[in-house]
This record gives structure tokens, C-alpha cells and sequence, in this order.
């Protein structure tokens, strides 16, 4: 999940404060090329023996017959085909073996010219010759909302097409595929016969400079390993003006930068601030505990311990860190915490898998994020557990990923059996996220709005949000949502809905 690389890499950048984070669609041409190659066949039984005599100087039709017992036809035929391919030549009424024919009869192969259509990957931006291999098509990106990066690099054309690299290429595949001659020795490049655009999903984090927002850095990343080699053809696109990295849709909540609401006591603020001081510190630990674990089990799965005293030792060891480990994970737990953009979706998702009464989501807009296949499961998951789940949402501006989200939900609340604990009710504009889970805790999230480059059509929506355990806070926001949304919220710790009156 994207979120969990944009917590690890978050500090990555020195003096830079990570604003972005997406999945980004890589062009790639995909390119069916004609070509010829030199391809390995087994050479026939008879034609074998005839260079095998051929090379033990036996070079009479007559005498081949009689050596290996056949007729003469089938020695004729069988040297029309080696002359054909060059393995044979008839000089003063006597056949002699060529250079080539000496190599096929080492290999016990014969080497062929064959036309075929071999597909290849050039990527995009790099210009990389690449196997072919899953991508992701035009249709598809644009189903998924994916933003897609323009390329570096014009179509190919046939006399662009680079021998050298062609021909590593398919060396390369055949190695890593073990077959050995598959396609053979590249010949000649005939024609392109077809050529189009795919694509590669990839990560992309975006950073701004703390002192100068209009300062930008990227990190690309094909799962958790980063491919740096985008990042600088990237960036120099967009600062030739053409835009390459992901932006946040213009919307009315982006007129203002939002504050926390006052709902939240400043003493609550005032923890969870103090708690975002320790997670660095925190996190330097647990990785140096986990880091200490794996060197250890790692030793005594490899048997490095001679004596049974020394694994005795290390199993202690590993039990006396693993408990140290469970220890700062219950530090790290804390009543006040304060999200980061990317802390948001796997805290959602947590919540929907753990819920045990009742879920409400309030939302500008319905999507709250990736809505994926995944979030839609959990959703229904939970609604199969009779957890009563209530969403509000206000902001639409014609927003086709907002009205299909809507469209799946209302779907959902169709189906038999679990449509029932399902609530949407449309708010009109709200400038702020609310999840409220079971009356055990809720997460209240502001939004700050950051220009890229001063442009006011292109920016990042910052999402600050409060994780909080506050009896105070959870009773004060549910009170507000109550009024809001026109429903009885402390109902569902029941099981019953009622309406409050306005």
C-alpha cells in the first residue's frame, strides 16, 4: 500500500516536507518488430550422417549410399537441404563441408535464417530496452483515475530501432528464461509491426522545501525500491513547463486553509503534539530492535552456533528484544495522536475491520481516498457483521470519481442482508473528515491547501488530522454529528435508529 512507503520515506528528504503521494502511470511503447534471426534447428538424421561422412572425407553420392545403405535419392535430397543452408558446397563434381556446416555439426544443430515478429517494451522516458511483460493498458489507467506521465521520447520508427541493444535484448531474455537459441541470433530488423503506448504503475512522492514551497523534489518507486532514474527526466519536464507530477483537483474547501475545530480541548492538541515528538525517536528504536531480531534468527537458521550453549543464548536473547519491541509498541499506543496525510486510509481501514457497533464517516466528498475494490470489502464486511455503518458527504462539483463512489454505495445499500446497516445522507458542503468509531475514538481532520509553484489551479490538499480517546471530545463530536446529520447516533450501541428532532 502506497501509504505505508509514504511513512517510511516521509523524512526522507532533508529540510523537505512531503505534500504528495500517488500512483502514477509510466508510458512504455510496446513495439512488434519484424525481424530475422539465425535460428537453431535440429538438423535431420540423414543429413547428419552426410556431414559426419563429409567430414571424414567421404564426398561421392555413390559412396554415401553404399556406406549408410541407401538409396542415392535420399543422399541427394538430403544435400539439396544442407546446400540450401549453406552447410554444404559442390565444388569439381565433389561436396565438400563448409565452415558452418562444421559448427552445426558440433552443435548437432543447424543454423536457419527465419523471419519472425519479436515484442519488446521501450520505455517511455529512459529510452530502455525492456522484455515484454504485464502493463497496464490506455483504458485501464483511465478506469483506475490514474494521473499518467508524458513521454521523454518521440514513437520509434524502424531506422530508430538500435541493433546493438535488440540484440542484448533478446540474449538476455533468453538466459534469464533458460532457453538457450529460443530466438536465435538477430539478423536483421525488417519493419515495425505495430507500435503502441502501455503502461507501468509506480509510486511517486512529491516534497516541497520547508522554506520555499515553490521548491520541488520527487522520489519514484516500484513497490519499496526506488528508480531514480525518472526522477531527474521528471523534473526536468516540469520545469520545462510540461506537467509530469500529480496535482489535487481545485475545490471549494481549498479557498481557505482549515483549522482543527474547536471541538478539540487544547489540552488534546497539546498531547498529540507532544506524542509526534516521540515517534522519530521511536521509530529508531523499533527498527534497531527489529533489525537485532533478524540478525539472530537469521544466525540459528543458518546453524552458525556450534555449541548448544551459544543457541540457547541467542533463543533468550531474541525472546528478552522481542519483548523489548512489544514493550515500545504499547509506549508508541497513545490516547492523542496527530495524522499525517498518510496516516488517514490505513486508519480507516483498521477501524472498518475492528469495528464492533458502529462506524461514521463524515467526508467532503464521498471517495475518501482510494474507494478501490478493497475498501469496498471491508465496507461490506463489516456491514455482514451488523456493524451500522453512517456516511456524510457534502462537496460534489460534478466529480465523476465522487458520483461513481456514490453509485457503488447505493448499490450496496440494495443488497439483501446488509443494505439495511448501511446509511448515506448528503450533507452539502462540510470542510472536514469525521471518523467516529464504536464511541471508543474519533479522528477529526482539517485541511491546508499548498500551491504548487503559485499556480492557484494546481496544488496539494494537506490532511491534518487528531486520533483521540477524549471521553470529552468523542461526546462533544457526536452531539455535533447528531444535530448534523439528523440521526441518533448513541442509538447504534443498541442496535436501534431513531431521528433527532431539529
Amino acid at each position: 500500500m502506497i501509504e505505508r512507503l509514504a511513512e517510511r520515506y516521509a523524512d526522507s528528504v532533508p529540510d523537505y516536507n512531503l505534500v504528495k503521494y500517488d500512483y502514477v502511470a509510466f508510458p512504455l511503447f510496446k513495439v512488434l518488430l519484424s525481424v530475422t534471426v539465425q535460428q537453431r534447428k535440429d538438423i535431420g538424421v540423414i543429413e547428419e550422417f552426410v556431414l559426419k561422412l563429409l567430414d571424414a572425407e567421404v564426398s561421392h553420392v555413390e559412396d554415401m549410399a553404399r556406406c549408410l545403405g541407401l538409396d542415392k535419392s535420399l543422399i541427394n535430397e538430403a544435400l539439396v537441404n544442407l546446400v540450401a543452408n549453406d552447410l554444404v558446397y559442390l565444388i569439381t563434381g565433389k561436396y565438400k563441408m563448409s565452415d558452418k556446416g562444421r559448427e552445426s555439426l558440433r552443435l548437432s544443430k543447424m543454423l536457419e535464417p527465419e523471419e519472425m515478429i519479436y515484442t519488446f517494451l521501450l520505455d517511455g522516458l529512459t529510452g530502455e530496452y525492456l522484455p515484454e511483460r504485464v502493463t497496464m493498458k490506455a483504458k485501464d489507467v483511465k478506469q483506475n483515475n490514474l494521473h499518467s506521465v508524458l513521454k521523454a521520447i518521440d514513437e520509434p520508427k524502424v531506422e530508430d530501432v538500435n541493433f546493438q541493444e535488440l540484440s542484448r535484448l533478446i540474449k538476455r531474455q533468453q538466459k534469464e528464461m533458460m532457453m538457450d537459441g529460443a530466438y536465435g541470433d538477430l539478423i536483421s530488423i525488417n519493419s515495425i509491426h505495430k507500435c503502441y503506448t502501455e503502461y507501468k504503475k509506480r509510486n511517486m512522492l512529491v516534497f516541497t522545501h520547508k522554506d520555499n514551497p515553490e521548491i520541488i523534489d520527487i522520489k519514484i518507486y516500484e513497490g519499496f525500491d526506488r528508480v531514480a532514474e525518472y526522477e531527474p527526466i521528471i523534473m526536468r519536464m516540469e520545469n520545462e513547463g510540461i506537467r509530469q507530477i500529480p496535482t489535487d483537483k481545485v475545490l471549494q474547501l481549498d479557498g481557505n486553509s482549515s483549522q482543527l475545530p474547536t471541538i478539540v480541548p487544547k489540552e488534546v492538541l497539546e498531547s498529540a503534539r507532544e506524542n509526534k515528538k516521540k515517534i522519530t525517536h521511536f521509530k529508531n528504536l523499533e527498527e534497531s530492535l527489529t533489525q537485532r531480531i533478524g540478525d539472530q534468527e537469521s544466525r540459528l537458521e543458518e546453524d552458525v552456533y556450534s555449541s548448544s550453549e551459544d543457541k540457547i543464548s541467542a533463543t533468550q536473547e531474541i525472546k528478552e528484544l522481542k519483548k523489548q519491541l512489544g514493550e515500545l509498541r504499547k509506549q508508541q499506543a497513545s490516547n492523542n495522536q496527530l495524522l499525517e496525510t498518510y496516516n488517514h486510509r490505513p486508519l480507516l481501514e483498521q477501524s472498518l475491520k475492528e469495528a464492533k457497533s458502529f462506524v461514521v464517516i463524515v467526508s467532503p466528498w464521498i471517495r475518501f481516498g482510494a474507494f478501490d475494490n478493497d475498501l469496498q470489502n471491508l465496507i461490506k464486511s463489516a456491514l455482514r457483521r451488523n456493524v451500522r455503518i453512517v456516511i456524510g458527504y457534502g462537496i460534489s462539483e460534478d466529480d465523476a470519481e465522487n458520483d461513481k463512489a456514490e453509485k457503488i454505495l447505493k448499490e450496496i445499500q440494495q443488497q439483501k442482508g446488509i443494505g439495511k446497516n448501511l446509511t448515506l445522507i448528503k450533507l452539502g458542503n462540510t470542510h472536514e473528515k469525521v471518523l467516529l468509531v464504536d464511541g471508543r475514538y474519533v479522528v477529526i481532520t482539517s485541511f491546508n491547501w499548498l500551491s504548487f509553484k503559485g499556480d492557484p489551479k494546481r496544488g496539494f490538499r494537506q490532511e491534518t488530522g487528531i486520533y483521540t480517546e477524549d471521553e470529552g471530545t468523542i461526546n462533544s463530536t457526536i452531539e455535533s454529528l447528531q444535530h448534523r446529520m439528523g440521526i441518533d447516533i448513541r442509538q447504534y450501541l443498541t442496535g436501534s435508529q431513531s431521528v433527532v428532532n431539529n
